[in-house]
């Protein structure tokens, strides 16, 4: 089976996102109940219509078009091998797809209007092993491909797990084209499995989809109550396509009674709340889309008076500031070093210490964020504090683990107001690593929603939508682990990483550069800059530490720490040192992580770094 070349379903994302980015879609509505509303019997397979009567479903396309459409979706719910099943189509899954795509476009060639054609698609109505459900959906994905859809839609799913799996389908069966999900959630606001609408959204995004929203349910209130929700994912695109309210049976015909006005001042509602694209589901007809393209059409009546006052202009940040992210979009060799803050406030200590670094060759520092779940001194104003009095830039680590989310916005755009620009987003160790296990560990965002949170602020919109002037310049990055037991799972985290914004990757600690090599291997030539962890060891019990809490310590490095005695700070600083060799043509950057304030053997490993970097330039 062919797909879209991945040029076109590059084009394809690349001008469905644009579409997005400079105004509201508006969809279609119903295909289902309109189809049986013009005569087709309510137990018949509605998707074998696309072969036994063509027209009738490309009258509809084009009606919805021609009402003011500019996303129609194909008459493929259900045309998937485990529902057409039930009518002995299974065989025919193909062909059901492909033409239904066709009608779709022949539709939109009679109006000669630009619309988007989405391929639709519906959950498989029965419990199935999850193999064989992924294996259905990318049959029916594929088949839809073969037409070059513009998008897909993933629609009226309540159950997480089964989108989850569809969206993994598409992602196989049509790499590059944009995923729209619509979850259906149940009469409380959550899925099949308990889950709400936030974490489901996270979930989505996290999964890979470009859209999400709801759709079908209980009609317009209960979309408006879980669009909001949605909308408190930072970063998120939103669609909205209720039912016709709720459904009643009149005379033994299920009616949905919402008038188009009353659907088109729910849509302006849905706008209002976030939402990119806004239709109807089930009820909804050719009307009640026509009613929300000219509410949304309409104009508001200006302000009586209007001031505007000009910001007046930031002076542009010196180059120091922005040297990091400079020297790794440049290709440049990066040498970095963790300095934690104080546990007290006494701070003149860290400060000479990042001083040293600096004067050893060190491009920057890490600054933690209560490392290992203990108190210690703000990491932002550590962070502020090594940028003006030591002259060296900070990376700061932020963690989600102690703030809620509008304590996480107010003290990074108070970071960034403090000139930091540069953030590694965790989600931090938890408070049982460290002496409080009895505090309250927050975690409204994890690393994935932090990133997203950083690149709404860079687009200039804080988590609720509302606008950041002028908007911020972070540099995002985030946390990978090359020991991990499971590789491929870890490839997968750091691709959604990127996908959520992170432009660098900062390690765990390493004692062996074949890890790296494995997990390069797996992440494959497209992903941001890594720069690896390097943790000299100084002793055998800081060995049986780091196993215990960090990443596994290779035997190797035990009984060479051993065999040295009293010499093994020294063992572990020509262990680090040797691993540098390695590293440099592996990686962006090191990023050396001092024992217990030991700077001195960590300024001996900057310069290594530093002329092993500048001699390879």
């Amino acid at each position: 089976m062919t797909t879209a070349p991945p040029q076109a379903a590059s084009r394809q994302r690349s001008r469905f996102l644009e579409a997005l980015s400079l105004r509201v879609i508006v969809a279609d509505g119903a295909i289902g109940t309109m189809l049986q509303e013009r005569g087709v019997p309510i137990d018949a397979c509605l998707e074998q219509v696309n072969i036994s009567r063509p027209a009738l479903v490309r009258t509809l396309h084009r009606e919805y078009v021609e009402a003011g459409a500019e996303l129609i979706q194909t008459n493929t719910f259900g045309a998937n091998r485990v529902r057409l099943a039930a009518f002995s189509l299974e065989g025919r899954v193909a062909e059901i797809n492909r033409r239904a795509v066709q009608i779709a476009r022949e539709a939109v060639a009679l109006t000669g209007r630009g619309v988007f054609i989405a391929g639709d698609v519906g959950p498989l109505g029965e419990a199935v092993a999850p193999e064989e459900a992924q294996a259905a959906f990318e049959e029916q994905i594929g088949s839809l491909a073969q037409e070059h859809v513009d998008l897909l839609l993933i629609e009226t799913f309540s159950s997480l797990e089964e989108a989850m799996i569809a969206i993994a389908a598409a992602r196989k069966a049509a790499p590059g084209t944009p995923v729209v999900v619509e979850m259906s959630f149940l009469v409380n606001g959550r899925t099949a499995e308990g889950r709400g609408a936030r974490e489901t959204g996270e979930a989505l995004i996290e999964a890979g989809a470009d859209v999400i929203g709801v759709n079908c349910g209980e009609g317009p209130p209960q979309a408006l109550r879980l669009l909001k929700e949605l909308a408190r994912i930072p970063g998120a695109r939103l669609i909205a396509q209720p039912n016709a309210g709720k459904p009643q049976l009149v005379q033994r015909r299920v009616v949905y009674t919402a008038t188009a006005d009353y659907i088109a001042g729910y849509a302006k509602r849905f706008v209002r709340a976030g939402a990119l694209i806004v239709g109807g589901c089930c009820g909804t007809s050719p009307r009640h889309i026509a009613a929300m393209r000219e509410a949304l059409d309409q104009k508001p009546a200006p302000d009586s008076v209007s001031v505007e006052i000009a910001p007046t202009p930031l002076a542009p940040e010196p180059v120091v500031a922005r040297s990091f992210q400079e020297k790794l979009k440049t290709g440049r060799f990066v040498v970095s070093v963790e300095v934690d803050p104080p546990r007290s406030q006494a701070v003149v200590q860290t400060i000479e210490a990042a001083r040293l670094m600096r004067e050893a060759g060190a491009d920057c520092v890490n600054v933690g964020d209560s490392p290992m779940a203990e108190a210690r001194l703000s990491a932002i104003a550590m962070a502020s504090l090594l940028k003006e009095k030591a002259g060296i830039e900070p990376v700061l680590h932020c963690s989600t683990r102690d703030r809620n989310l509008m304590a996480l916005q107010s003290d990074l755009l108070g970071a960034h107001a403090l000139g930091i620009r540069s953030v590694l987003c965790i989600k931090g160790d938890a408070h049982a690593l460290g002496s409080y296990a009895k505090a309250t560990a927050i975690w409204d965002l994890n690393a994935f929603g932090l990133l997203r949170l950083l690149r709404g602020f860079n687009a200039g919109e804080d988590a609720a939508g509302k606008p950041v002037r002028p908007s911020t310049s972070f540099f995002a990055g985030a946390a990978v682990n090359p020991s991990a037991p499971d590789l491929v799972e870890e490839a997968k985290m750091v691709r959604r990483k990127a996908q959520a914004g992170a432009e660098f990757l900062i390690s765990q600690a390493v004692f062996e550069a074949e890890a790296v090599e494995r997990l390069i291997e797996r992440l494959g030539p497209s992903h941001p800059p890594i720069i690896i962890g390097v943790w000299p060891v100084h002793s055998l019990r800081q060995a049986d530490f780091l196993s215990e809490y960090i990443t596994p310590v290779p035997s190797w490095v035990r009984d060479r720490i051993e065999a040295a005695g009293s010499d093994a700070e020294k063992a572990g600083v020509e262990m680090a040192q040797d691993l540098l060799e390695k590293l440099r043509p592996l990686a962006q950057g090191v990023y050396l992580i001092p024992s217990f304030g030991r700077f001195s053997g960590i300024a001996e490993l900057v310069v290594a770094a530093r002329e092993l970097a500048d001699s390879r330039a």
